[in-house]
């Protein structure tokens, strides 16, 4: 047994242009008719479809049910608009779905968004650099790495917007601060701070090279005994430095 609803859905503020993209949901009650055995028994089954309004306002469920039977009792309909806001309820009895169902809502005002100023804005960007040695020494793993900037030039103090560790062969990653900054620099373990080279915005490059005399480090620089536990790698990670994770 199909059981089919159809019909059109436009806004109270106008009939055009029609409420495309608005959802309609149908719940009802189906009596079936049982015939095993020399009785007839029947079975009531609750059941429901929905289909989203086309660009020229009409909408159409088609319900499947096994055997045979017919809608008994009252069909209720229910509207949302695109945001999910319920903005019609109507019960229509079983009998009046076989003609077309026109449905009058009112109309949901969208709001209007002002496009961020941040580039970063619903992404997760990630800073991504090595630190290298000015004499080519391998750069150890678990070196902590630090981006220190400041958003008032010259004076001001400057304060960490990126901090991780370096993985093996020196590579790191960070979440990549969207500010626009005056001045920043990269500190590695203690060791002396490497100017870092700003965008033309004021913003922190994604790619990011730390070259610097490794040779100070201390000699427990690259010392396990105070590990801390791996973490998952970003997909950055693991297209630029494969091997290390």
């Amino acid at each position: 047994m199909t059981v089919d609803l159809r019909g059109t859905v436009v806004t109270a503020a106008a009939r055009k242009p029609p409420a495309a993209g608005y959802l309609v949901q149908a719940s009802l009650v189906v009596e079936q008719r049982l015939a095993e055995g020399d009785g007839k028994e029947t079975l009531r089954l609750a059941t429901g479809g929905s289909a989203r309004v086309g660009d020229d306002g009409a909408w159409a469920i088609r319900i499947d049910v096994e055997g045979d039977g017919s809608p008994v009792g009252s069909v209720d309909l229910t509207v949302s608009a695109p945001d999910g806001t319920t903005v019609l309820t109507r019960t229509l009895a079983a009998e009046q779905i076989a003609k077309p169902i026109p449905l009058k809502v009112a109309a949901v005002e969208v709001p209007a968004f002002e496009p961020a100023a941040l580039p970063a804005t619903g992404e997760r960007p990630l800073l991504a650099g090595r630190v290298v040695d000015e004499a080519g020494r391998e750069t150890p793993a678990h070196l902590a790495v630090a981006i220190w900037a400041t958003t008032r030039g010259d004076d001001g103090d400057l304060r960490p917007v990126a901090v991780t560790e370096t993985q093996p062969g020196g590579f790191f990653t960070a979440l990549w601060p969207a500010e626009a900054f005056r001045r920043a620099e990269g500190r590695v373990n203690g060791l002396d701070p490497v100017p870092v080279r700003l965008d033309a915005d004021g913003r922190l490059p994604r790619d990011l090279l730390l070259v610097l005399d490794l040779g100070e480090l201390p000699d427990d620089a690259e010392c396990s005994c105070h590990e801390a536990p791996p973490r998952a790698p970003e997909p950055a990670d693991l297209v630029r430095n494969p091997a290390a994770f």
